[in-house]
């Protein structure tokens, strides 16, 4: 009986968990030292991580340096595996109704995903009168269209005298990982999936 109440605290506890969201704010600036950031909260700003784009190229350089050995290490393949994974996979595309559900899925997920405070500005000149007009022509409709629809916080300006481009955009996205939990298991139990998954079972132990 104890068992079963620590293994249902334990459930709840997790729940509870996954039902707090996460919240995503990416920053764009090609103005600015640091081209991309990402800044992420959880548990309502208790813990937060910020990385950048020169920072992630710094790790990634490092981890390269670290990685590198010995080019005498032998890498061994085995093509029957390779050949019997892409019969599988290729079985698992064609059954019927697997793509779709797939599609579906990501489309699901997507959806989820709520931005919050969008802001999107751009400022553009060629150095010349005539080619910037050219430009305005075709980017105002698209910001015209944005701030009306989409994106309110969407500017739009031109320079007609100077070369110039200034972009910058930001958001901030929420995503709850509970509803992505009940999603990935409504595609794990979906008769879609297990009969795709036989048919790559039978094209495999061909």
């Amino acid at each position: 009986m104890s068992i079963l109440i620590a293994l249902t605290i334990i459930f709840l506890i997790a729940i509870w968990l996954l039902s707090v969201p996460i919240d995503l704010n990416i920053t764009i600036d090609t103005n600015s030292m640091q081209k991309l950031q990402f800044r992420t909260k959880w548990f309502y700003g208790l813990l937060t991580f910020q990385s950048s784009k020169f920072e992630q190229e710094a790790k990634k350089n490092k981890r390269m340096r670290k990685t590198k050995k010995s080019h005498n290490v032998k890498k061994k393949r085995r093509s029957s595996k390779n050949k019997n994974a892409g019969r599988f996979i290729f079985a698992m595309i064609k059954s019927e109704g697997f793509l779709k559900r797939i599609i579906q899925f990501i489309v699901d997920c997507i959806k989820l995903v709520r931005f919050r405070d969008t802001q999107i500005s751009l400022l553009v000149g060629l150095d010349d009168p005539a080619d910037t007009g050219n430009i305005v022509a075709i980017l105002a409709p698209i910001f015209v269209w944005l701030r009306l629809g989409l994106i309110p916080k969407t500017t739009f300006e031109a320079d007609y005298y100077q070369l110039i481009f200034r972009f910058s955009a930001s958001t901030a996205i929420r995503i709850v990982p509970l509803d992505y939990v009940r999603l990935f298991f409504c595609l794990l139990f979906s008769p879609t999936l297990w009969r795709s998954v036989k048919s790559g079972i039978v094209a495999t132990s061909k």
